[in-house]
This record gives C-alpha cells, structure tokens and sequence, in this order.
C-alpha cells in the first residue's frame, strides 16, 4: 500500500525526468541561467541523481523483489540503476543465466525502470570485469604468446619434432618458427647433463624435453636433481607444469592469496657445489588449476653443478630447460606478459655475443608441416629453433552467476568484442528500444581486472599497419633474448606496447562505444587497473568515465592504494575529452568497513572528497537485490558493502542525503572545471597513470587545482587561446607540465612547438629521445631541431622565450604562476590552523561556483581568498537547497576574502553570480572577532623536543568502524602496508627532530588500537592491541622508555616492543599537504602527559567524566534572500563595513538555552524484539538500557517530550532552533504535528519556530540507529541456518567466515520468517555474540535556542 501510495504522488515527477530531451548524459551541457541554477538547485532534476550498482545474486531473483527494489530506489531519490549478475559466495538460486526466465525477468526490470523513470544500465556481462561469457569459445578469447626452444646441431639435413608450445583449452596457432645460431650457454640439455633424478628414482637427460613427474614421497616432498657434468652458469630455468591427475593436493600457502589469483603451492629451485649441501636460489608456486601452466624462474648467475627442485606437488614437469643466457630486464612486463604497475628501467647492458644478430635469423615457418616436424638442411653449427604460437590465457569473467561463467573475450579483436556484445544483448534489444529513445539506456565496463594479454590472431598485420614494419626479425624479443642490441629491443618492445594499448583503445574499448551508439545506448567504463592499456586513451573512447573509492579502510586489498587516484583520473578523462558526467564506484566496502556499521553522516566527509576530485554522479557500490519481500537485511553481495539496499534500517529516511547528493551533483555538472595545470601523463602504456599531487613532478601547489592530459588528447584536441592552452569546449590551463618524459613521440614534440609558438607555457625538462623502432634518420633530425628550439642546448637559459610563448626547465610552479601574474584560484586560512579543507572550481556561464568541504568532524571557521573579481558571494547550502548573500566579505583587486564557517564534516557552495554590493569586514563579540575578512595568521607548530620515549598520550573515543590490525594483506605492486583515518596522524619525525627519531600516531577501531610510528618514509604498524570497543570509551597510550602499551578504559591490552628509537608524541596539527587523514569516528581532544603514567594512573583516568564536546559560538547565515546572520548568545555585537563604518548591536533579551531535559517516552515497532514502550527519565545511549530487547534495538524509534518555551517580549527576527546533541544515527523532527524535516548530518539542529504554539508543545523525534546491535542481539539465540565457521573475523578469513551455506526453504520460496526467536535474517553472518554494541537512539543533551537575526 506504502509503495503504490508513494508511485501515485510521484507520477509527475517521473513523466518530466523521463522526457528530458537529449537524455541523461546531455543534460548539463546547456548553460543554466542565474535563477534557473537556483532553482535546479534546490529542486535537482533526475539527471543529477546518484545512481547505485544493483546485483542480481547467483540466480536469486524474483520478479516481486524486482519490482519492490525499483520502487524503492526511486523513493530513496536515486536517478538509475547499473544491473549486475554476480555470484560472490551466495549459494546458487533457480535463475540460468540467458534462460528465457531470466531474459523475461530483464525485460520485467526494463518495463519498471521505464515506468518509474529511472535509467537503466547493464553491465556487458556476467560478473563484473570485464567482457566475457559462456559463449566465448576459444579462438575468440584472450591469447598469449607461447614458444617452444629446440637445440640442434647443424651440417646436416635435420628432421626433428618441435614440441607444441604450451596449449590451453585444446586451441593453439603457430605463428612463426625462427631459427638462430644458438647463443653462448643455449647447447642441448642432453649434452650438457650428466644425471636426473626423481625422487629416489633415477632418470635420463632426454626426459628434461620429453617430460617427467614429481611425486611426493616420505615426508611429503616431491624432487627433481639434474646434474650437470661441468659447473653450469644457470640464469634461469623454464619448464611446462600440470597437476598429476589423482594425487592428492596439498594445502595453499600461508596467506589465503591463491583465491585472489596468486600463490598457490609453493617450490624451490636450489644448488649446490657438492651435491651435499644445497641452498635455495629461486622460489615459485604452483597453481591450482588443471590446466597446464608455464613455469620461469630468473635468479643471479650460478656456477653449480647440481640444481634441485623441491614441492609438496605432484607435477608433470615438461619442456624444461636451463639458459646462462641474459635476457633483457623486466622483459616479462615489456612483453605484455606481466603488468608493469610503473614506467619499466631501461634494461643493462650485455655482451654482443649474447645478441642475436637479425642479419642470421632464419624464417622456417615454412619448413615445418601441421605435426610440428622441422626438415630442414641446417648450416653447420648449433642452433636455437623457436616455435612460437598463440594459445587462450584461460582468463574467465570475474565473480559471475555460476551458469554465467566463462571465458573472457579477446581485447584485440573488435570481432571479438562484437560477438560478445551481440550474443549478451541480441534478445533484451527489442524491449530496450522504448528506453533508449529517452537517453536513459547504458551499458558498462567495470574496471579492469583480467590481466594482460599479449597477442591476437591478427596481431602481426595490425602492428605492421600501426607500427610500420614487420615485427617478424624481432619476436625472439617476446621470450627476454635480446635482438640486435638492448636498444633495439626495447626500441621494438615500445612500439609492441603500443600497438596493443591501442588496438585496446580502438578494437574494445572503442567498438564497445560503436555498440552502444548503434542502439541509442551509453557507453560506460571505468578506464583503469591492470592491463596492457593506456588508461586516458581507453577513457576516451567511451561516453561516460568512472572511478571508485572504497568505504573506511582497505585492510585486506591493500593494493586499492592504486584506487585511490582512479577518480581524479576519471575527472581528467572528461575535463579533457568533452564529457559531462564522472561517476564513481562509490563506498566500496570490505566487510570490516560495511557490516551495516555505514550511514550517511559517517560517508559524508569521504563523499565530498570526491567530489572535490572532480566526481559528480555517485554510483553506489552495491544494492543487491532482495528476492524477498520482508526477510532484513536479507540479501547480500556475499561479505561486500556497502550495505545500500531497501532493507537497511535507514532506508526509509536515506532520501534527505540523497537529495543533498543531487544538489551537489546538480552544480558540479554545471559549466566547466576550473584549473591552471596540466599535467602531461606520458606515453607510456600498460602502467598506472600517476594522478595524486604526490606522484607529480612537480607537485601542484596549494590553491591550484590540475588535470592530466595524454598526448593523443594534445595531438587532436589542444590549441592556445590568450596564452592558455584550450581544448573545444573551453576548457583551458595556464601551464602545461611535462614532468620530464625520457622518450617523445616526434608527432607530440612538432605539436608541442607549434603550441608554444602559439603562446603557450611550457615547464620541464626536454625529452632526450624518441620511443619505437623503425625511425628514419631525417626524423631523428627533427626531433633533435625541435628539442633545441624548444629548449636550446643543456647550457641554455632555464627560462626561454619561444616564439608567443615559454619554455622554462625548472622553476617552482607558485613563482612561475605568480610571474604570469596568476594567483592562487583559492587561498584557506583558519582558526585552527590546519583545518583540512578540500575544494573545487567551476565555471557556469558569468558565474563562478566553489565547492569546499571539511574533512573533520569539528567546525571549522576560515578566511577564503577567492579568484574572483568584485562579486557577491553567496552561500548555496546542499543540506537544504537555501542560498543567501554572504555578510562578511572584501574585494581587493582580482580576488575577494570571505569569512567563512563550515560545520563538523560540512560542505558548501560558494557562488559568484552578482556584483558586489554593501559588506562587512568584521562582526566582533564582546570585542573578539567572530568573523572578518583578515586572514587567520599561520599557526607555529608545537614541538616536543624534551618529550621522548617517556609519555602518555590519553583521549576518549567512538569508533565506527574496524581498523586494520595486521600487515599480512593482499599488497599487489604497493610497497608498503598503510592505513587511514587516523585519530592522531604522526608526523615525519626525521622532519621533526632528525635522524633517529620517530613520532607514534594512532588509530581507533571497535576491534581495537594501532600505533603507527612515523620516522623518515611512511607510517609503520608499531602495536596492535585487539579490543572491543563499544561506544565511547577511554584509550590511553603509555611509552616508558621507549616501549609502547595500550590501554582501554583503564585496562592494559598489549604491549610492545622497544625499536631504538627516539619516539616523541605524534600529537599537534595534522596538514593535508603532508599526506594526514582524519578520524571516521568522534573523539576528544588528546590529552599529553610528558611522563609514563602507572597502571593505577590510567585506570584513574579512565574513571573520570568524558570531557564535553566545544559548544561553539553560534553565528551562521540566515538562510535568507538578504544578507543576514544569526547570533545565538548575548552581547554587544559590532560590524564594520568595507568603508570603516562601525555599527553596534546590544542582544541582550536572549533567554537562556532551554535544557529539554526527561521523561522522554519512546515506543519502539513491533516484531523487532523490543518493548512497545517505555519512559526514559534522561537520554542514554539505548546500547546501555537493562531490557534486553532495547539493548539490541535496531530500526525507528519515536522519542516524545513535551515542553514549553520561554516567552519573549520582542519576537522579531528571532528564531526558536532546535538542537538535538548526539543523535546515532539519522532524525526526524515533529513539533506538534508538523514534519521538519529529517536530520542526518551534523549539527542535528533544525528551526522550530513556525511549529511551535504558545504553552505546552509536543516533541516527537524518530531516531533510526543501525542493524549490528540486533544483529549481534540475534547471536545470543541459536542459529537458523547453517553458516561457515569463523563469523565476524577479520582480514581475509572474513570473506569466507560467516557465509550461508544453503538458503532456507521459506526464504526461497518467499514466505514468512518462521517463528524462531531471532529478529533477522541475512546471507552473511558479520558478527559474534561478544561482538561490542554500537552506540543507539537519541543521546543529547537536547536543547532549545533563541537567536537573533542580524541584518546586514
């Protein structure tokens, strides 16, 4: 009834988003006028609606939960919906993939979106990442080269088998038989060895090429023993392995990283001198899979006679063979084999004669027939065949249904890609056509997580066509030999690279848009992860760019450090290719940062990050569907958050933070991105793009925000507009950062004269050559006549005229900008000295809009230095939709200062649209200035030189959320363990105080504390101590010469190990620009104490009052068309304006702040295990009631009060606010019968005043808290289903523990929870019987204040 009651109310807001004329991507493209941007702000359109990933779990599907789902995504206020079919640990349901069930349940979906206005997206295949099904055969799926090396002695007609290369799924292709005279070290095996050994049993040389096996014996170890006659020079050892069919499998290595595509069982190549004593010269492991597997081990140059290679497998073992031949370096990565994470070194130098020379290879693909037999008259001398072919990687579609797996499609091949999308969409086409005439129609590519591919049938034709020349001479490259000369092979391998980032630009990425186009249909991806590809150009190729962040901390997948910049580098994709929306896989969670601990206020500070980052259209990772009507929480993405699904408790009042989404999505849509760099991102292919300020050379300075560009963008695009390089659409830098590339095309650096001829600056040192092969000598003429007139010679000026523009070296980017007589876009200073504030800039029509957020759960009161020239600012509030004039403001040439507060976590919108008109410079309380235009005076950082390894560091806390407590994480190309949202973020202590010295930072979880000591690079994990920490409680930190110990609530937990450190306290400001983050949670200000506390000490500690939380002055803007501002206190008030003018204000009828203090009556729903009612006679966490029932509550519960305000004599321009304290976690205020409106970010204060009656006045306040504290409730009961052990672990044993490992029969079949005693229901179990209970309902203090309403 709910449901049809809601559609009937928002038929016609769903008719208007659904006839939007040019769809949801054009909608931001036509500049709004003055009025119409307020207006959309505060009434967003659906194109500015957040959309959420919604999974289809493993054939748990039904056509009601469909329905029910859709319904409740447009009742939340969400604008679209990106459909999945995953299968991540949920047991299998009755839907096939592509079954005619599931083709009508698509369609059923299609209808409902269309009906409902929302836009429907699909991922292009099951699972996510990347492109793949069962319908993939293998000659259509991604391939790798693969080669077989053959010795042979010459004067001879020879006859000889070459060995098929590796072969996977029964599909293999030559693709040329090369021969060469055989290089020092490269003679055949059998001559060179004396003996094998398996095990016990003794062998022969000429099985190392026919094969043999290693069978574990006592003990449990399998061997092989070659021994060679002489001392043999081994740089390393390859061979082709597969599991023996029958034997027993032995345990994964340590770690749980085989289910992640790595490890396996392990073994070890060792050597030895005698025979006797053996020591390990190179590790590998052993993969799970049936399939066959090639093995390469490289190690240091050896002399040794005997080599063993020792496993608990048992493995057939063929192909194998020893070399002393160097092979280039990296040349894994530079094959496309491995992926290379960052730009390859140049590789060392080797021996001619360890070359093969090009003039005497030998191209004898002709002479071997379908066996793979060789006839051939060899020339005298001994020779090196390779048979080199193409064979599938085997690489499957990630996480889907089970009946949707298969393998993944060929990434070179635009066939490929268009067989896949034909046989995915053939039959939905038809029902999508309503749809897609509206623009509301889309289809993704998740990010790319299937790994390299190195070949394609049609490869050598497509790298002829690209490259310019046949690449036939140097394919003994592909297996590490060295063609010619190092620079030749790289030379050559560079241009390999190449040619496939763009045959996966062009051939996938860029048919998958053509798809899309054909059928009305947007194009989405997220360009980025590991692969062969450039990730700006496959970006650019597609319609619409997503990123991702993760929620809270990635303490298992410590690789998503690589995430991090994924969203900046979406925004740069579109800033510079002309799109209008960047999206992002959004909050992301693993099950420690999820687990139903997430709500809007503790997400909000991470989402307007982003969205400082450029984003603006939050995709919400992840809905999972929910098959049943009324089972909560009940379905989920296996042990994945976040948890943003229609049966979360907060559900049914979410719909006020996603309209806060939509009007910051609404103006950040708007017009264009505003920013003075331009970072040139580098030709280089198959590597992460470096995005962070910190991984750019050099970095940006404050106040100055940047894009990345790539030179396929510069070559095609880019022009020079009054010094500024421009791209179509406007779009404009005043540099361009070239940060210094080895190698430039030749097409780039003409580009690049012709723009600084045009005007533009140019910053960076010169490219010292040309990548790829095959360049003819007048191009390597030009390029160096270029670089010198660009840059002159190595002795010439740092900074240069050329033609309109400049060339400059190197110079620190604030003075080089100030020289171009432009000044920081923005410019933050604060009462606090390091408020943590990020910010954006656009520019919509004549009108200039700021976004800025605050990081940190405190207010922060600042002085804005805007790039804005003589404007009014106003302040657009996205909480409410309210704009109004800035008092407090000056103009001073082209810039203008803004007083300024943001709220705990606040954000807001600061728009320049009018011209100046009367400000002031300052408000002054009592004498002290509140607020003024003067900049806050930077703030000396304390030290504590005196202070070292003798300390206590003491503050109180409410963790939200779990911490990392181990370094045993899945790292994947990250160097070092890190972690986030510190309670105390440690400075460099070398910075601080010199060598030696190290400064101990904190974190804070429910499961405990961590000390981090920083000394001269990154944090280190110093402590873990695990403890369950429920709600507010006491943390101390005690060093007593030099050895850590924590403490909670009073009692000692762990303690540590002294380093040889000087450890000094890590507290004191923490700077963004040093890499700082801030709490997720709430806590005190730390205490210091430069001594080492007792035991009884801090237990004494822990007994006292939990200092109160600041109350701020309270001074904010009306919220009205006029200039105004509300005072909350009494006083003398004095402004002066901009002409000196001094105006004094006496408050002095302001009555006292009313304490609504108890009874509070609270009634609790029915059938969620607590009482109907009960009188609480003052606030308390319910977490901490006696009952039982109360204790465990999660849901709504309605607090009423009745109270009666103070009369005032004087009621004008005064204001009844309502305050609620602490509120855990979202509430709904009614004062006597009138809705207010629903609070859900801090502070919980809202206006009362046109509610309120004279005398008594009821209260009611609905307080939604979250589902851990019923869920950890229901733990006290027996289990109703049956789950893996080990629920509510932590690091990778929580993606397994927990799991259901059959769905109940009720649930399947959509029928009611039987009675059982427990309240809940859901796939995945997160939480134990002891796990600690969150804080709950409405806490306090609860205040009622009158303020004043000051016009300016």
């Amino acid at each position: 009834m709910q449901r049809r009651t809601f559609l009937k109310q928002s038929a016609a807001t769903g008719l208007v988003a659904l006839v939007t004329p040019t769809g949801i991507l054009q909608a931001s493209q036509t500049t709004a006028s003055a009025d119409e941007l307020a207006t959309a702000f505060a009434q967003p359109p659906m194109s500015a609606r957040a959309h959420t990933w919604w999974h289809w779990m493993n054939g748990n599907v039904t056509k009601d939960g469909i329905t029910r789902d859709l319904e409740a995504m447009k009742a939340i206020g969400l604008g679209g919906f990106q459909n999945f079919d995953a299968g991540t640990g949920i047991p299998k349901g009755p839907l096939v993939y592509l079954s005619p069930e599931w083709l009508e349940l698509k369609k059923h979906t299609i209808r409902e979106a269309q009906r409902l206005g929302l836009e429907f997206t699909m991922h292009n295949c099951p699972g996510w990442s990347s492109s793949g099904g069962p319908w993939i055969t293998p000659d259509r799926a991604m391939q790798q080269v693969v080669w077989s090396e053959t010795s042979l002695t010459g004067a001879q007609v020879v006859t000889a088998s070459l060995p098929q290369p590796l072969t996977r799924l029964a599909y293999y292709q030559d693709i040329r038989v090369l021969a060469f005279p055989a290089l020092p070290g490269e003679e055949p095996l059998t001559t060179l060895v004396e003996k094998i050994k398996t095990g016990t049993a003794d062998g022969t040389p000429d099985q190392l090429a026919t094969g043999l096996s290693m069978q574990p014996g006592e003990g449990g170890t399998s061997s092989v023993l070659i021994v060679f006659k002489q001392p043999y020079n081994a740089r390393s050892l390859s061979f082709i392995s597969q599991p023996i069919a029958g034997a027993p499998a032995p345990e994964p290595a340590a770690g749980g990283s085989m289910a992640f595509g790595r490890g396996g069982t392990p073994f070890t190549l060792e050597a030895s001198v005698d025979g006797v004593t053996f020591q390990p010269v190179a590790k590998g492991a052993f993969a799970t899979a049936p399939e066959p597997e090639p093995q390469l081990l490289e190690f240091t140059s050896t002399g040794y006679r005997y080599f063993r290679l020792v496993s608990a497998a048992a493995r057939q073992l063929t192909q194998i063979r020893f070399s002393s031949v160097p092979r280039l370096t990296d040349w894994r990565k530079k094959t496309n084999d491995r992926f290379n994470n960052t730009p390859p070194p140049p590789a060392e130098a080797v021996p001619v004669t360890d070359t093969i020379r090009p003039d005497q290879l030998i191209d004898l693909t002709g002479r071997v027939d379908k066996q793979g037999t060789l006839r051939w008259n060899a020339p005298a001398g001994n020779w090196t065949v390779l048979r080199i072919g193409f064979t599938p990687i085997g690489t499957l579609n990630r996480s889907a249904s089970d009946t949707g797996i298969g393998l993944e499609c060929d990434k070179y091949s635009a066939d490929a890609i268009a067989f896949h999308l034909d046989k995915m969409m053939e039959q939905l086409l038809p029902t999508l056509g309503p749809l897609t005439k509206t623009g509301t129609v889309g289809l993704l590519i998740d990010s790319y997580e299937v790994g390299m591919q190195n070949w394609t049938a049609r490869f050598a034709d497509e790298f002829r066509q690209r490259a310019g020349y046949d690449l036939t001479t140097y394919l003994p490259a592909l297996t590490g030999r060295i063609v010619d000369s190092v620079d030749t092979t790289e030379r050559f391998l560079w241009d390999f690279r190449r040619a496939q980032a763009d045959l996966m630009a062009d051939a996938y990425y860029g048919q998958f848009r053509t798809f899309c186009q054909q059928h009305g249909m947007v194009a989405y991806a997220e360009p980025y992860d590991r692969g062969p590809m450039e990730e700006m150009q496959i970006g650019s190729r597609v319609g619409a760019n997503m990123g991702e962040f993760w929620n809270g901390l990635s303490s298992i997948f410590q690789n998503n450090w690589t995430m991090r910049r994924t969203t900046k580098l979406a925004a740069s994709i579109a800033h510079t290719n002309g799109q209008s929306i960047v999206g992002a896989e959004a909050f992301t969670g693993e099950p420690e940062s999820a687990r139903w601990q997430e709500y809007p206020f503790g997400m909000k500070a991470l989402g307007d990050k982003m969205f400082a980052q450029g984003l603006n259209r939050i995709v919400f990772h992840r809905y999972a569907h929910q098959p049943h009507p009324t089972a909560r929480p009940g379905m989920t993405m296996g042990p994945w958050g976040i948890h943003f699904d229609r049966t979360n408790t907060w559900w049914p009042v979410g719909r006020a933070w996603l309209d806060y989404i939509a009007r910051c999505q609404y103006l950040l849509q708007q017009g264009l991105f505003v920013a003075d760099l331009a970072y040139f991102a580098g030709d280089d292919p198959g590597i992460y793009t470096r995005v962070s300020p910190d991984e750019l050379t050099p970095a940006p300075p404050d106040g100055y925000d940047y894009d990345l560009i790539n030179g396929e963008t510069l070559l095609t695009r880019a022009t020079v507009r009054a010094n500024r390089l421009t791209l179509p659409d406007g779009m404009s830098y005043r540099l361009l950062v070239l940060q210094n590339p080895d190698a430039m095309t030749l097409p780039l650096v003409r580009k690049l004269r012709d723009l600084v001829r045009q005007g533009l600056c140019l910053v960076g040192q010169p490219p010292r050559r040309t990548p790829g092969l095959n360049r003819p000598p007048a191009d390597e003429a030009e390029f160096t006549s270029l670089v010198a007139e660009l840059w002159s010679t190595d002795s010439a000026p740092n900074d240069r005229t050329v033609g309109n523009g400049r060339v400059v070296r190197a110079m620190p980017l604030a003075t080089l900008l100030a020289q171009l007589t432009t000044p920081p876009d923005i410019q933050i200073s604060s009462r606090s000295g390091d408020a943590p504030i990020t910010w954006l800039h656009r520019r919509v029509g004549d009108a200039d809009v700021y976004f800025l957020a605050n990081q940190r759960r405190t207010s922060e009161d600042l002085v804005c230095t805007f790039r804005v020239r003589n404007q009014q600012p106003e302040h657009w509030n996205p909480l409410t939709g309210q704009t109004s004039p800035l008092p407090v403001y000056e103009t001073a040439g082209d810039t203008t200062r803004v007083a300024l507060r943001l709220d705990p976590a606040g954000s807001a919108f600061i728009v320049f649209r009018q011209p100046a008109g009367r400000a002031l410079t300052s408000v002054r309380h009592n004498g002290q200035a509140i607020l003024s235009t003067t900049p806050f005076p930077a703030k000396p950082r304390t030290l504590f030189p005196a202070v070292v390894n003798n300390f206590t560091i003491s503050l109180w806390a409410k963790p939200e959320l779990n911490i990392m407590l181990g370094t045993r994480n899945f790292m994947d190309h990250i160097a070092d363990p890190w972690t986030d949202y510190y309670a105390i973020y440690p400075p460099s202590g070398r910075d601080l105080y010199g060598d030696g010295h190290e400064t101990a930072g904190l974190t804070i979880g429910r499961n405990g504390v961590a000390i981090w000591q920083r000394g001269a690079g990154k944090p280190v994990l110093t402590l873990a101590a695990p403890a369950a920490l429920s709600g507010w409680s006491h943390v101390a930190v005690v060093y007593r010469a030099g050895i850590p110990a924590v403490y909670v609530n009073g009692r000692l937990v762990q303690t540590g190990k002294e380093a040889g450190k000087a450890v000094h306290p890590g507290v004191g400001p923490a700077y963004l620009r040093e890499g700082a983050s801030f709490y997720n949670g709430d806590m005190t200000i730390p205490l210091l104490t430069p001594s080492a506390l007792t035991d009884a000490q801090v237990s004494q500690l822990a007994t006292q009052a939990r200092p109160a939380q600041p109350t701020d002055l309270l001074i904010a803007p009306s919220g009205h068309s006029k200039p105004a501002l509300l005072l909350g206190q009494n006083g003398t008030y004095t402004t002066v304006d901009t002409s000196g003018k001094a105006v004094t204000l006496r408050a002095a009828a302001l009555p006292p702040t009313l304490p609504l203090t108890g009874p509070w009556q609270v009634t609790f729903p029915p059938d969620l295990g607590a009482p109907a009612q009960l009188t609480l006679p003052r606030l308390i966490s319910l977490h901490l009631h006696a009952d039982n029932g109360v204790r465990h509550f999660s849901g709504t519960a309605t607090y009423q009060h009745t109270f009666t305000p103070q009369p005032v004599a004087n009621t004008s321009g005064q204001r009844y606010l309502l305050d609620l304290g602490q509120c855990e976690v979202i509430a709904e205020v009614i004062v006597n019968g009138h809705e207010l409106g629903t609070l859900w970010s801090r502070p919980y204060r809202i206006d009362i005043t046109d509610a309120l009656r004279p005398g008594a006045n009821e209260l009611l306040v609905r307080v939604t808290n979250l589902w851990p504290n019923r869920l950890i409730g229901d733990e006290q009961l027996p289990d109703e289903a049956r789950y893996t052990p080990g629920a509510g672990g932590s690091g990778f044993a929580s993606l397994s523990g927990g799991a259901i490992e059959a769905l109940p029969d009720w649930y399947r079949n959509g029928q009611p929870k039987p009675p059982g005693g427990r309240i809940t229901f859901a796939t995945w179990k997160h939480y134990t019987r002891d796990s600690p209970l969150l804080e709950s309902g409405l806490i306090g203090p609860v205040r009622l204040q009158l303020v004043q309403q000051l016009n300016v």
